[in-house]
């Protein structure tokens, strides 16, 4: 730490990376400031301007983004100049993925290595196990978004809203947009097109064991009618309406389709399509409806 001390300034005071492996501050060059603030991490300073540094997901490996006097930039991983500049981020999975603007538009480069190059080039998601990458890309600046996913087109007209891995990284489900409404595309095979397919906490789901993907769709029945499905595997239950949350403490509060941590377990509790008072639900456990109908409480 004695190389620390003669840095000044520092910007938001000493930090520790995710797990402690590293520990950094941003601080000037000199007692006057002249010299630019740049990241000092573990005792080394950096170059100057960055102000900001983030780290891969088990906090080992770190990079920021370096702009040089002339407008320039370039991505520093480890203390390694890896990719010229554009936008970058660690992937599940550690390695760091960068989106790179160019005269054909843009690259996406992984660790150093350029996998497609086209008119634009959507969000980036990684497996955190076996190297998986899915995107969507715009070929032309004209055309729609197409799924890409391991060096390949899969599936045209999506503008992706999300992507799932399953636990050992083999299977992937990925939510895309159309121009007429949201379709899932699970391991290649496009599956049917509904209004609207849930995300955030409703977002879709692999068992432990990665042998079944559910999900939860909603169409749209009249104006102002929307039903909701359940699909597991390409098999639709419903038409439900609510579903019903697993709230830790009772209140409905949690997501609405539970799955085992281990096996291909899955369970989701649904209340009857049009019952306007919502005091019937439906128990689907592993594909069965081990319970009849029962009331609501409340």
């Amino acid at each position: 730490f004695n190389r620390m001390a003669k840095y000044t300034n520092r910007g938001g005071g000493v930090s520790f990376s995710p797990h402690g492996h590293h520990v950094y501050f941003v601080g000037a060059f000199d007692y006057t400031g002249q010299g630019g603030y740049r990241i000092v991490l573990d005792g080394v300073p950096g170059p100057t301007g960055p102000q900001s540094v983030a780290f891969s997901p088990d906090g080992r490996h770190y990079a920021y983004a370096v702009t040089q006097p002339n407008g320039s930039g370039y991505i520093l991983v480890d203390g390694k100049r890896q990719s010229s500049g554009g936008q970058f981020q660690f992937g599940a999975d550690g390695r760091v993925v960068v989106t790179v603007p160019g005269p054909s538009g843009q690259s996406l480069v992984i660790d150093g290595h350029t996998l497609v190059t086209a008119h634009a080039i959507g969000a980036v998601y990684t497996s955190s196990v076996g190297q998986r990458v899915v995107t969507s890309i715009q070929p032309k600046s004209e055309g729609p978004y197409s799924l890409w996913v391991d060096g390949r087109t899969v599936a045209g007209d999506c503008m992706l809203n999300g992507v799932t891995f399953s636990a050992d990284g083999k299977r992937y489900i990925a939510v895309c947009k159309s121009d007429t409404g949201e379709f899932a595309v699970v391991d290649g095979h496009k599956g049917q097109e509904y209004f609207h397919i849930k995300d955030a906490m409703d977002a879709p789901v692999f068992t432990g064991d990665g042998a079944h993907v559910i999900y939860q769709s909603m169409v749209k029945r009249g104006e102002n009618i929307i039903v909701n499905f359940v699909v597991v595997d390409d098999k639709e239950f419903g038409p439900y309406g609510n579903l019903v949350g697993f709230g830790t403490s009772g209140d409905g509060a949690g997501p609405s389709i539970m799955v085992s941590a281990h096996g291909g377990g899955y369970a989701f509790a649904a209340l009857a399509s049009g019952d306007p008072i919502g005091n019937t639900q439906t128990v689907i456990w592993n594909g069965r409806t081990p319970w009849s109908p029962i009331a609501a409480e409340g």
